[in-house]
């Protein structure tokens, strides 16, 4: 807890201190602040430049930063597992003299284009599997920066862009790329890459080749980058062979098999060449099928244009018996609404009827069981009556009043149960003779 205040107060008396001397060189305090902030103000403007002129995607393309406007500058644009590209800002474009003074100046080289502004060395070996393509632009802009122009001279406004890529290389290896110009033989640009792994067969000639060590050697010499090169190469080359091999037996069972097709073809021709009189027969008897067919169907047609006018006199007897048939129709409808009406008002008074007879059967249930409980009380009264006479007296009235009152309502409920008998007889004798006054003049009349 006590750091703090210590820390706050020292940086106090930093700016006391400072502010003393501002006041005793105010000139050179102005100076240096100003320089300060200038030198800020420019890095600070760099570094906006370059973020905004990277144009970065992913790892496989990491942009060009500001080069383009840069002449002279080379960037790796991609790394595969066998390649690297690069591309450059403008290169001025030399003229005869430039290009003879450059091809004398590197005559000694081994295997230098000397057309181009740079050849390419890995791992300090001159790497011929190099292409370097030139992109020819129309008037080129002036260098913007001025210490260029003692290096390049721009004056006259043409300059060339370039691009390439490098191959040959081999899976998950190290590699130190440097870009060292034709003319002064002086290093453009070096930096180190890693290729990447391989998707097919590479893959495991990557893995079977020994690593090289990292902290004493971390790229490979010359010679053994050449070599796991020409490795690489005939792998590459066998396979090229072993797929080749592969193709051309493909080709030939398809071309046997396309010659066997052909001479079947030409088999199944010659042998159809003496059937055409058979086909001209066929075809000739077929035509004159065709035209008898043609013939009966004429003669098919006309007598379906006579069968198709019906006779009047056959229409009049039609029109007779269609309006016979109506009229017919029309009466049994009549009558089996009649009929429906009638079925429906008897059905419901029979509906009453049972209604009412379910009514009389409950009540008659109903006193059957009364009669029940007094035939089990007339027991129970008997045997009080065996035990005791006045009691069984007693009792014996009872049970004649019981049974005299039974006797009256059984003989009420049955004369009831007689009268409406009787008279659902007479309901049912009276329905049955409308119907049979209806039926039997239509029955008469159909016999």
């Amino acid at each position: 807890m006590a750091s703090i205040p210590t820390t706050h107060i020292s940086s106090k008396k930093k700016k006391k201190q400072s502010a003393l001397v501002r006041l005793r060189q105010p000139l050179w305090a102005a100076l240096a602040s100003t320089k300060i902030v200038m030198i800020k103000e420019y890095e600070l403007s760099q570094a906006a430049s370059e973020s905004a002129g990277a144009e970065a995607t992913d790892v496989d393309n990491l942009g060009n930063a500001p080069f383009y406007a840069q002449p002279g500058q080379i960037w790796v644009c991609y790394v595969g597992h066998d390649e690297v590209c690069f591309s450059t800002s403008a290169f001025p474009s030399e003229d005869k003299d430039q290009e003879m003074s450059g091809a004398l100046a590197q005559s000694n080289s081994f295997f230098i284009d000397t057309t181009k502004p740079f050849y390419v060395r890995i791992n300090n070996a001159t790497w011929q599997p190099t292409r370097i393509i030139p992109i020819v632009e129309g008037q080129g802009e002036n260098p913007t920066d001025p210490a260029d122009d003692t290096k390049w001279d721009l004056s006259n406004g043409t300059t060339t862009r370039w691009t390439g890529d490098i191959y040959g290389l081999t899976p998950l290896s190290s590699y130190e790329c440097e870009f060292v110009s034709t003319r002064s033989g002086e290093v453009l640009f070096s930096t180190s890459v890693r290729t990447a792994a391989a998707p097919s067969k590479s893959t495991a000639i990557a893995a079977a080749k020994p690593a090289p060590p990292s902290r004493l050697r971390p790229h490979e010499s010359p010679a053994t980058t050449i070599k796991a090169s020409i490795t690489t190469q005939e792998a590459k080359l066998n396979d090229e062979k072993t797929r080749f091999k592969t193709l051309r037996k493909d080709n030939n069972r398809r071309a046997n098999a396309l010659k066997k097709e052909i001479d079947r073809l030409t088999a199944s021709v010659q042998s159809a060449g003496g059937n055409d009189d058979k086909f001209k027969q066929k075809i000739t008897q077929n035509s004159v099928q065709q035209k008898q067919a043609e013939q009966a169907i004429e003669v098919i047609e006309a007598e379906l244009k006579d069968i198709s006018t019906v006779p009047e006199e056959i229409l009049g007897q039609y029109r007779n018996k269609k309006s016979e048939w109506d009229r017919e129709k029309a009466q049994f409808d009549g009558v089996m609404a009649s009929f429906k009406s009638f079925k429906s008002s008897v059905d419901s008074e029979i509906q009453s009827l049972e209604d009412d007879n379910a009514t009389f059967q409950a009540k008659r249930n109903k006193i059957a069981s009364r009669i029940a409980k007094a035939d089990s009380e007339h027991a129970q009264i008997m045997d009080a009556n065996a035990r005791g006479l006045d009691e069984a007296e007693r009792r014996r009235q009872e049970r004649v009043n019981i049974e005299t009152e039974i006797a009256r309502s059984h003989q009420s409920y049955v004369e009831r149960l007689v009268a409406a008998q009787s008279a659902n007889e007479e309901k049912r004798a009276a329905l049955r003779e409308p119907i049979c006054r209806r039926n039997c003049p239509y029955t008469s009349g159909y016999e």
